[in-house]
């Protein structure tokens, strides 16, 4: 009687007995990494170039300064952009954003040649600690696979903030205040970031990150893999 002779032929036959399903649909896939199937796969809401970038600049017009403004998606809530976000923020599915960043990178191509690096949006240390991982760091490493860019943390959060949801925007903004820092300013001088995070809402994060970059010399620019 033969064994599983490696830990690839054992994951085959756990494969074949309890086989891979699309997160939206539930239909079988061909592979566990695909994470959904192609039919699910075209109904993700992606925004063109010109559409993302209006949007997102409207958002952050105090912030003229910003290079580049960069979208996939547009976040609609019961459909498969929600629930691929979802699979990643709150059901521990890192693969979900590592694989939706490099769909992402693909689309952006020669787009990211200019950029240096990769900074993800932090958590806060106790939220990192309960959700065990960063969104946005995984975001950037499905990029990384695409672009060869590096993946740097030049940003901490040292102030815990309440939620967001029922805020207006300029009580976003008006939170969102003195709550990071950067953890690398020397370094910063002259280089081209690229500001990485899931979703963009009011973009009073993204602003108070853009900020701090730009202050540190850095020129910026901005991808959210989807805009709500």
């Amino acid at each position: 009687m033969h064994g599983f002779g490696s830990s690839h032929s054992l994951s085959d036959f756990v494969d074949l007995l309890f086989p891979p399903q699309c997160l939206s649909c539930r239909a079988a896939l061909y592979e566990q990494s695909q994470l959904l199937c192609s039919s699910c796969r075209l109904e993700l809401p992606l925004l063109n170039a010109k559409e993302a970038e209006y949007e997102i600049r409207t958002k952050l017009a105090e912030f003229p300064q910003l290079c580049h403004s960069f979208s996939f998606m547009k976040f609609q809530k019961e459909g498969v952009s929600q629930t691929l976000l979802h699979a990643l923020k709150y059901q521990g599915n890192i693969r979900a954003g590592q694989l939706a960043g490099l769909w992402f990178a693909q689309a952006l191509q020669e787009n990211l040649a200019e950029y240096d690096a990769l900074c993800p949006v932090p958590l806060h240390p106790s939220k990192l600690r309960k959700r065990g991982y960063n969104q946005s760091y995984h975001i950037c490493l499905g990029m990384q696979r695409a672009s060869g860019l590096p993946v740097q943390s030049f940003l901490k959060r040292i102030r815990k903030t309440e939620t967001q949801t029922k805020k207006n925007k300029s009580e976003r903004f008006r939170q969102m205040e003195n709550t990071f820092q950067l953890s690398d300013a020397a370094s910063l001088a002259g280089q081209q970031i690229l500001l990485v995070d899931d979703v963009l809402t009011t973009g009073a994060t993204r602003l108070a990150c853009l900020k701090l970059l730009d202050k540190a010399g850095a020129r910026v620019g901005l991808a959210t893999l989807a805009l709500a």
